[in-house]
Order: C-alpha cells, then structure tokens, then sequence
C-alpha cells in the first residue's frame, strides 16, 4: 500500500469503519499525513494568524476517522478497539504508541482476516 492508497482508504473508503482490520502502511502514512498538514498550518498561521480557524476545521474533519483507524490498528494486534480511551489520561499513549508500532497478528484474528500490505 503506497502513501496515496493509504490516505483513500482512511478518509474516503473507511472513514467511520470501528471494525475489521488496520495495516501499519496504512496507519503511519496516515499520521504522516498528519504530521505534514499540521507543520503547514503552523507555518501558515505563523504568517497570518486569521487563518487559525483552519487547525480547528482540519481537526474536526479527520477526528473521526483518526480514531476509527486507531481502533482498526488495535485490532490488528489483537486488542479490542476500546484501549484507545487510555489516551484520554495522556501516559496510556505510551502503551498505544508501542502497540500502533507493533506487527500484524500472522493470521485472521476476531476482528477479521489479515489486511492487505
């Protein structure tokens, strides 16, 4: 899955999905994206701050499917989707960085069959 690829299937194929299954192409390219969009509205708004409304309209339009990949990339791991409330204490997002980075399971798992690579 290229960078392109990944960004589709987060934002217009899977953009409120909680179920099935997350690859780590797809997540980290997703948070690259992210990552990218958000140096630039810093920049942006650094130079002409009346545009800050843009950050809030950005993060309003990925939060859902943010947190639907998230939990997509729990699966993959083989944890329920619901560990992803952890991050509202700020230090469960050292444990949910280290899963995010950990592997696939090898096979079809509860949450469905392995996702394409």
């Amino acid at each position: 899955m290229n960078f392109t690829d990944a960004i589709k299937f987060v934002l217009i194929l899977n953009y409120a999905n909680f179920g099935d299954r997350s690859g780590l192409r797809e997540f980290w390219f997703f948070a690259l994206l992210n990552l990218l969009v958000v140096v630039a509205f810093w920049i942006i708004t650094s130079i002409i701050s009346a545009l800050s409304f843009l950050v809030m309209i950005y993060g309003l339009a990925v939060a859902i499917p943010a947190i639907a990949l998230a939990v997509r990339r729990l699966h993959d791991t083989g944890k329920p989707g619901w560990w992803v409330l952890i991050a509202v204490t700020i230090i469960g997002l050292v444990p949910l960085i280290y899963w995010f980075a950990q592997p696939s399971e090898p096979n079809d798992n509860q949450y469905g069959p392995q996702p394409a690579a």
